[in-house]
């Protein structure tokens, strides 16, 4: 079987998430063994946040 394509586990922990459609399975990315980042094969990194935490800045923008 030939070895998995695309980025390297970002983490020794990571899981990598698959998609399956029949017998085929395509590799999505990698989650972080918290469940709070997921790195995609476009590069992208996703980071789970939780709304209620968040803080904003309510200054007003001159436009």
């Amino acid at each position: 079987m030939p070895a998995p394509k695309g980025i390297p586990a970002p983490e020794a922990g990571a899981i990598r998430l698959d998609l399956r459609i029949g017998d085929s399975r395509t590799t999505w990315g990698w989650v972080s063994e918290d469940e709070v980042l997921v790195a995609t094969h476009d590069g992208k990194v996703m980071l789970m946040v939780e709304p209620s935490e968040l803080q904003w800045d309510r200054r007003e923008v001159a436009m």
